[in-house]
C-alpha cells in the first residue's frame, strides 16, 4: 500500500496536533498487510497511533471518531474512504489530491488543504471547537447519493444489462 501520505502526516502534522490536543489518538485503517508494515516502521508504532488491519466494523469506528484525515498526495482513483467518512457524518480534513475532484462539490464536512503539513491547523481548530465541528458534519444526502453503494451497484446492473442485450 502507498503509505507516503500517512508517513508525511505523522512527520509534518501529527506533532503539532499532539502538542495542541494532549491525549489525542490516531487510528489508521490499514489493509491486510498492515501488521507486517507496522513491525518494520517505528513511525507507525509511536504512542497514541494505532494501525489496524482490514476491518468489517468501519461504521462503528467512524462513529467513535471525532474527525478523519486523508493525507494523500499524487494519487488517482476513487475517494471511497473520503465518501465513507462524509456519509458517516464525520468531517474529513484532506489534501486537495486526496479529495480527487470532490472538493468542488460544496460539502461543509470536507476541509481541503494544499498539502499534508497544512492539515494540522484545521484539525486542531476542529478538535478544539466541538460545536463548530458538529455543525459542519451532518451528511448531505443529495450530495452523497450518487456515490452510495446501492446507486453504484444499480449503474453496474444497467451496464451489464446493456452489454448482455447487445451481445449476439
Amino acid at each position: 500500500p502507498n503509505l507516503d501520505g500517512l508517513r508525511r502526516f505523522l512527520r509534518e502534522a501529527w506533532p503539532a496536533i499532539r502538542a495542541a490536543c494532549p491525549g489525542i489518538r490516531l487510528t489508521v485503517l490499514g489493509g491486510d498487510e498492515s501488521k507486517a508494515i507496522v513491525a518494520t516502521d517505528p513511525l507507525l508504532r509511536q504512542p497514541d497511533v494505532t494501525v489496524l488491519g482490514h476491518r468489517e466494523d468501519v461504521p462503528q469506528l467512524l462513529d467513535r471518531a471525532a474527525l478523519t484525515v486523508n493525507p494523500l498526495q499524487g494519487i488517482r482513483g476513487s475517494a471511497v474512504k473520503l465518501i465513507e467518512s462524509l456519509s458517516a457524518g464525520r468531517i474529513c480534513v484532506s489534501t486537495h489530491d486526496g479529495a480527487r475532484g470532490f472538493a468542488d462539490r460544496g460539502s461543509t464536512a470536507l476541509v481541503c488543504v494544499a498539502d499534508v503539513a497544512a492539515m494540522a491547523t484545521p484539525v486542531v481548530e476542529l478538535l478544539r471547537d466541538d460545536a463548530r465541528r458538529r455543525a459542519r458534519e451532518a451528511p448531505d444526502a443529495a450530495l452523497l447519493e450518487p456515490y452510495q453503494w446501492d446507486r453504484c451497484a444499480e449503474r453496474q446492473r444497467q451496464l451489464y444489462r446493456s452489454l448482455v442485450a447487445t451481445t449476439p
